[in-house]
């Protein structure tokens, strides 16, 4: 997971007297630079992934033009080069956008890390013998796991399926029983 604090500056001006020509709006300049980095997200890999969950306008008033606007840019992909080529493009991006200034400051780099090759192969195990539906794949997650691994500690996870697609959510007690199950035949064959 890698995180950046990006800020737009524009100037603050008065929204009824400055005309559409002399704006130098910050939150039209970070609207830009998130619609234009989303896309290139979608270009550059079908497994990286890129969010905007967090923005601030300052001065933060209905009839003032924004001269600031930050935002936090969070990307994770399993490849590094992946994500360094990400934020290299979201630069380049940002200095095509006219009236404002950007600058970056990265708060959190935690580069992923591939779970061990054994704990993957005996959860597989366990679930094809059970005959339970599972798919192997990476995960962009931020868990206690990723510093474990770069520790030198083996590491393997079990993502419950959610419903519809939709994580963090209270599943039905047999679904979880089930994974249950998978982790104690896991437990006991490691």
């Amino acid at each position: 997971m890698i995180r950046y604090e990006v800020t737009a500056k524009g100037m603050s001006n008065h929204a009824g007297t400055t005309m559409m020509v002399n704006r130098k709006d910050a939150l039209v300049g970070m609207a830009k630079l998130i619609v234009a980095a989303e896309q290139r997200a979608r270009e550059l890999s079908d497994t990286l992934v890129f969010t905007v969950g967090k923005i601030a306008v300052s001065p933060g008033q209905e009839n003032v033009i924004p001269g600031q606007a930050v935002a936090t840019f969070e990307m994770r992909h399993m490849d590094r080069a992946v994500t360094d080529q990400f934020y290299t493009d979201i630069q380049a991006l940002a200095k095509e956008i006219p009236n404002c200034e950007f600058e970056f400051v990265n708060t959190i780099a935690k580069y992923s890390t591939p779970c061990d090759p054994r704990l993957i192969k005996l959860i597989d195990g366990v679930c094809t013998e059970k005959g339970i539906g599972h798919v192997i794949m990476p995960s962009g997650a931020g868990h206690d796991a990723n510093p474990m691994a770069h520790e030198g500690v083996p590491i393997g996870m079990i993502f419950v399926p959610s419903v519809k697609g939709v994580s963090i959510r209270v599943m039905n007690t047999q679904n979880r029983n089930m994974w249950i199950l998978v982790l104690m035949f896991c437990t006991r064959r490691y």
